[in-house]
């Protein structure tokens, strides 16, 4: 389904979800795939939602950076608003490789805050090696050693 899809460009976002989109499509291993940033007049079939909410549905691509891109979203996501921002899985398709997320901010958050969140944890987390060596380093390795026990 991915080579399915057609990908619009982030500045396609509407403006009050824009920054928001394009911090997304600056991690490692993202892809945005729509979006609404709230209107007048919700109609959930259509995909808008009501004015001071906001949605960006998202594929992690299967990698370790795309791991580390998910933390880091729902990391800022728990920073910014537990009560007002949700991450959740939003499939598409029955193939387990293809796995989509829905970014839900409600009651007012602001998607710019949650996008300077994720640039600023971004920034932080590059290079998780020098934070964390054990487990950014090779956790497969450990896991492999846990199984042979």
């Amino acid at each position: 389904m991915a080579g399915e899809l057609r990908y619009g460009e982030p500045a396609d976002a509407d403006e009050s979800v824009k920054n928001l989109v394009m911090a997304l499509s600056e991690l490692d291993d993202i892809v945005t795939l729509s979006s609404c940033g709230g209107h007048k007049k919700p109609c959930t079939e259509k995909g808008r939602v009501p004015e001071g909410d906001f949605f960006v549905l998202f594929f992690v691509k299967p990698t370790r950076k795309g791991f580390r891109s998910l933390g880091i979203i729902v990391e800022a996501a728990g920073t910014i608003g537990t009560d007002t921002i949700l991450v959740k899985v939003d499939n598409l398709t029955d193939n387990p490789d293809f796995i989509s997320f829905t970014l839900e901010g409600t009651g007012g958050v602001l998607a710019t805050d949650l996008a300077e969140e994720i640039t600023r944890l971004h920034e932080i987390f590059k290079h998780p090696r020098n934070r964390w060596p054990l487990l950014s380093g090779g956790y497969e390795d450990l896991i492999q050693k846990r199984e042979k026990r």
